[in-house]
């Protein structure tokens, strides 16, 4: 599974309990306290998982199940490993999943497979500093 990508992500299940619970981010953040904007950035991609607290409230207020409870706190878990990653609002999409996954992983990756993932983006044409 890919953390960012947009259908395993906290953000794509957060949207899916919402819609399903006929809420919107307005009347959702006032019942979890967190901004509007903040749940839409979440959903979207571009703001990673709340803390864990708000994790739980969020789950509460949208009715999750015991297990979509789990798979929203193990997929906030997961997420919020590339916390140090800051992603700009003009980055689409699709790329900030790209370095969300990266990052969630950049742990695990040797020199050997980060110089690998260059040259493939070096080979796609893509400029890199």
């Amino acid at each position: 599974m890919f953390i960012g990508s947009t259908e395993n992500s906290f953000g794509a299940l957060l949207f899916k309990l919402r819609e399903r619970a006929f809420l919107s981010q307005r009347k959702l953040s006032v019942v979890v306290g967190l901004p509007a904007s903040v749940i839409s950035e979440i959903e979207n991609g571009r703001r990673p998982p709340p803390p864990e607290r708000y994790v739980h409230s969020i789950g509460r207020a949208l009715k999750a199940s015991a297990s979509e409870q789990t798979a929203l706190s193990d997929l906030a878990a997961l997420e919020r490993q590339s916390l140090g990653l800051r992603i700009g609002k003009a980055t689409p999409t699709h790329v900030a999943a790209l370095l969300r996954d990266i990052a969630s992983i950049s742990h695990q990756l040797s020199p050997e497979q980060a110089t690998t993932i260059r040259a493939q983006l070096l080979e796609g044409g893509l400029a890199m500093k």
